[in-house]
């Protein structure tokens, strides 16, 4: 089994994102970035982690200060003889996934340590369930749509993310309405990376929940 690497985007998560770190082996990593505006972090949290923990204070002041350095971190420092994980609910990360695959790489992104991988999750729908689902479009639908973005982005979009790219082509059919949707509700630059991802298959994207709404 590969040794697992965990970096912490903890401005963003706070201590939420180290839950199940008590999971952990003594061959993993937690690298836990933080800067002035987040350095307080509960003993507690971490006593029962087995892992070797490391803290890296993140220079601040300008825009995604942060996240500039774990990636930098990241890339500077990857083996292929382990999985990296980026924990933070940051959107904009995801850019990075391609690369991170391009160069041989596993890199994954989660809320919290002990969230499972969404790769290992697969949307099933059975023939019990009703035609229209709570995501407003029929189930055969979703899994296209949950194709198209997961090859989009590099991993199985998350219910919400999911949702949003359903919520967001039913209300602003235009490529350029979309973008300032995606900036609007993923802030600029995790929205503008977002709409960078499935530019491509936005159209594809939209056939589909046209047709399927």
């Amino acid at each position: 089994m590969k040794s697992r690497v965990y970096l912490i985007d903890y401005e963003n998560v706070h201590k939420e994102g180290l839950e199940g770190a008590e999971a952990l082996s003594r061959s993993d990593r937690v690298i836990v970035f933080y800067s002035v505006k987040a350095d307080s972090i509960s003993i507690d949290t971490l006593n029962k982690c087995k892992a070797k923990i490391e803290f890296i204070k993140a220079e601040v002041g300008t825009l995604n200060a942060m996240d500039f350095q774990l990636v930098g971190y990241l890339f500077y420092h990857m083996k292929k003889n382990r999985d990296y994980y980026i924990i933070t609910r940051d959107q904009g990360f995801r850019a990075i996934l391609n690369m991170a695959k391009n160069l041989g790489m596993s890199v994954k992104i989660k809320a919290y340590i002990g969230e499972k991988d969404l790769e290992d999750k697969v949307i099933k729908f059975s023939e019990a369930d009703k035609e229209m689902t709570e995501y407003g479009i029929d189930s055969r639908a979703i899994v296209k749509v949950a194709s198209l973005i997961r090859t989009s982005i590099g991993i199985v979009p998350t219910p919400d993310v999911l949702q949003m790219v359903i919520d967001g082509i039913k209300n602003y059919p235009t490529k350029a309405d979309f973008y300032l949707y995606c900036t609007r509700t993923l802030g600029q630059a995790p929205g503008q990376a977002f709409y960078s991802s499935i530019k491509k298959k936005f159209l594809e994207i939209k056939e589909i929940v046209d047709l399927a709404s």
